[in-house]
């Protein structure tokens, strides 16, 4: 595909792989020879554990002064919240995009730069350097990991009922939201599944482009295309049947839809693979999103980083283990779990995340050029105003220009 696939970030992918090891540029230790214990707060599943224990093990070896004590509450951001609030902060913590811009604006995170002046910057994806940093440039979180919206597509149906597969129209350079829709059309009428394909409403920011915030951070939804693109989402279950609608995925919800064959394609990112791949019998496959506009593809990106709290007593430490995460074989380790794309260029690039989980097209979500969507202010009140108009749209109530404009009316309220 030769397209250039623009990538924008919300809120929330060498030839060699080698153990990265402690730069002798690293400031110095804050704590001399002493043991020195640092609690890492973060969030995931079994497979997300089984990660970080084995990176903080290795972590441990290397650094044998420094323990890291992982914890996953059950209730992760009220948690945070307190302890913050209580002074009891944890030295380091995930954040994801909405809440690192309310801690950064509280002045509670570190400022990174003297710490990570040992490092190649060049080879970090500017989407997850410019998503946590600050306006005056000085970073406050290092990106983990990052996973971009694809298609997934359920191989076997399509293989059965004799359609072409969404990976025969990218390699002849003709997929688009124009033959997605009607290789839905064609897959639910051919095959046992109930819908061609499913995406969940609350994804729509990946079928609209990123031209709706300026360079100036000023937020517009009222544009033509914005409507149009919009209305082409919502209308794959309110006018063309092809999607489940908002009521049916009340009922059974995306994933298992597609787990279970009642729904031929499906709109998602990275995260969802590792479950996807223990479902038995399953076979699938990701293409990268329908190009929307001509000569301009388009995705959205779900990014965690890892932040220290200001007031941490170990900040070395912490920013060691942090740079540790981020380094080469940290990467391919996440890599190879198929749980994000790693934030590094040369393993992304590598065969530890294009070959980490087997018959899959990986180079799906990393092949294309990224460009990060402009950060805006009253972020939380914007997406409430933005989800709450279209809400509407999704349910048939109202058209995604009556939507946009109703939003848009709101947006233009904030902070007045």
């Amino acid at each position: 595909m030769n397209k250039s696939l623009k990538i924008g970030l919300i809120l929330l992918s060498i030839g060699s792989i080698f153990v990265g090891c402690s730069s002798d540029e690293d400031v110095a230790s804050s704590s001399g020879n002493e043991v020195v214990e640092i609690d890492f707060l973060g969030w995931g599943g079994i497979e997300e554990k089984d990660l970080i224990d084995r990176i903080i093990a290795e972590f441990e070896v290397q650094n044998p002064n420094i323990d890291v004590t992982f914890e996953i509450p059950a209730d992760y951001g009220p948690k945070l919240q307190t302890r913050i609030a209580g002074g009891n902060a944890p030295d380091v913590f995930y954040l994801g995009f909405p809440e690192f811009k309310e801690y950064h604006e509280q002045g509670v995170l570190l400022n990174m730069d003297e710490y990570i002046t040992d490092l190649d910057m060049s080879d970090f994806y500017e989407t997850g350097i410019e998503a946590f940093s600050g306006e005056d440039g000085s970073i406050y979180g290092m990106a983990k990991d990052w996973g971009t919206y694809v298609f997934y597509y359920n191989k076997t149906l399509f293989e059965e009922a004799g359609v072409k597969t969404p990976a025969e129209y990218v390699a002849e350079g003709n997929w688009n939201m124009n033959t997605m829709l009607q290789v839905a059309k064609e897959i639910q009428a051919a095959s046992s599944a109930e819908f061609g394909v499913v995406a969940e409403p609350s994804r729509w920011k990946a079928f609209v482009g990123d031209d709706w915030v300026d360079e100036n951070k000023n937020v517009d939804v009222t544009s033509t295309q914005f409507a149009e693109d919009l209305q082409f989402m919502a209308d794959l279950w309110l006018k063309e049947g092809v999607a489940p609608n908002v009521e049916d995925l009340t009922t059974l919800g995306a994933s298992d839809r597609f787990a279970q064959g009642n729904a031929a394609m499906y709109m998602i990112g990275r995260w969802m693979a590792v479950k996807l791949d223990t479902v038995e019998g399953l076979d699938w496959d990701i293409v990268p999103m329908p190009i929307a506009r001509e000569n301009d593809a388009y995705t959205w990106v779900d990014s965690v980083c890892l932040s220290v709290i200001k007031n941490t007593e170990h900040p070395e430490e912490a920013m060691k283990f942090i740079k540790f995460y981020v380094d080469e074989w940290a990467q391919a380790e996440m890599a190879s779990s198929g749980l994000g794309i790693p934030v590094r260029k040369s393993v992304a690039e590598s065969e530890a995340f294009l070959s980490g989980m087997e018959g899959i097209n990986n180079s799906a979500h990393v092949a294309y050029e990224a460009s990060t969507l402009p950060v805006f202010d009253n972020w939380s009140s914007v997406w409430k105003e933005l989800d709450l108009a279209f809400t509407d749209v999704f349910n048939g109530k109202i058209t995604a220009k009556e939507g946009a404009s109703l939003a848009q009316e709101a947006i233009d309220q904030i902070g007045e």
